[in-house]
């Protein structure tokens, strides 16, 4: 059985999770601090999740995309220049 300060830094290395929860998470156990529930579980959860076994997994957190077409790449292009059009107008 490995420690979870273990675990979090092979997490790290491995670039799986949740990266700035998992740097808080190792700088609460080097402090030797209380770790938060919801933190032990998610560790937890990742660790079960036997991450050797798939690619590095990042969180997207925050990088939601916007309404309508999913990239640019995707459209035709007279799709692009009728979105670039719409962008450019003034609201």
């Amino acid at each position: 059985m490995t420690s979870l300060l273990d675990d979090v830094k092979r997490m790290l290395e491995l670039g799986y999770g949740d990266i700035p929860r998992l740097k808080h998470i190792k700088e609460t156990l080097e402090k030797n601090k209380m770790l938060y529930v919801s933190d032990r579980k998610y560790l937890h959860k990742l660790t079960q999740d036997q991450p050797e076994k798939h690619q590095a997994k990042t969180s997207t957190y925050g990088s939601e995309k916007p309404v309508g077409y999913s990239t640019d790449t995707d459209l035709g292009l007279e799709d692009l220049k009728e979105k670039i059009s719409v962008d450019e107008e003034p609201s």
